[in-house]
């Protein structure tokens, strides 16, 4: 489904270069795609960053609880 979806997208931006005016649209979007992967990997590795934190903290003291 996902294949699909980005198979769509890329035909869609095929289709809006032959015409003129649209191609503005495609130049912004190409424009805007870097800045997007940036904030988007910043977000994956921020979000990766606390799992591991918690992993970290919960692990190591998990044998606590066969005392309480």
């Amino acid at each position: 489904m996902a294949i699909n979806s980005v198979l769509v997208w890329m035909r869609t931006f095929e289709h809006l270069r032959m015409f003129p005016f649209m191609g503005y649209i495609v130049r912004v979007l190409a424009a805007a795609v870097s800045p997007l992967l940036v904030v988007s990997i910043s977000f994956v590795v921020v979000t990766f960053s606390f799992g591991l934190a918690y992993v970290l903290v919960r692990i190591p003291f998990s044998f606590l609880s066969v005392f309480a």
